[in-house]
């Protein structure tokens, strides 16, 4: 439930922030093979945890109780193996995007990690409004198939859009908010004429 997204919202945080402290960003051309075992041990470990949660459902005959020590159990299987399957894709993307045929094309999507936070928000309210009651309730009403089809739809246009904010603005305005809240001070978000940013200190409005 609600717990489980905040324990593991705040341990990508705090991993992101390690990563981002220890300056790996830099050094991804150099890290080729702790990338490719990486993408092998998540595979082993969405594995097992998969064979466990497939095992514990049939062990049960269904899912556990909401709430249960068996719940626990079943739901920490869960969050491991999402866990594990995030570590492959990323690890898997850095390793295609090392190799100079898949560099150019992997690099359209860089305006949407420059803007990732917005992207992420948009999406999820966009996603939010096709399942949801709110809006269109397709929730349990469409298939597997047809969400994927949505996505390829969705996602090429936030790409495109991503592109476009980026040519006129330097951060997206979640970005925007995150940053003026987190600095104290109201960052202008329009690019400069030399494609620079403006900064606006609370300092002057008081």
């Amino acid at each position: 439930g609600i717990f489980g997204r905040l324990y593991q919202s705040l341990g990508l945080c705090l991993v992101g922030l390690y990563l981002g402290r220890k300056g790996w960003q830099t050094t991804i051309p150099e890290l080729q093979w702790p990338l490719r075992r990486l993408v092998t041990g998540g595979l082993l470990v969405c594995i097992a945890a998969a064979g466990a949660f497939g095992l514990s459902f049939w062990i049960q005959g269904g899912l556990p109780p909401r709430v249960s020590w068996s719940a626990v159990v079943y739901l920490t299987l869960f969050d491991v193996f999402n866990l594990a399957l995030t570590a492959v894709y990323s690890a898997a993307f850095l390793l295609l995007y090392l190799r100079p045929r898949t560099q150019r094309l992997l690099g359209h999507l860089a305006p949407v990690g420059r803007v990732a936070l917005t992207a992420y928000v948009s999406q999820s309210l966009v996603g939010t409004f096709i399942f949801y009651g709110y809006g269109m309730n397709w929730l349990g009403e469409i298939g597997a198939a047809t969400a994927f089809l949505l996505a390829l739809a969705i996602f090429p246009g936030q790409i495109f859009a991503c592109q476009l904010w980026l040519q006129y603005f330097r951060l997206g305005p979640v970005e925007w908010l995150w940053r003026s809240l987190t600095n104290g001070r109201i960052e202008r978000m329009r690019k400069t004429a030399d494609g620079g940013v403006m900064v606006l200190s609370l300092n002057r409005l008081v």
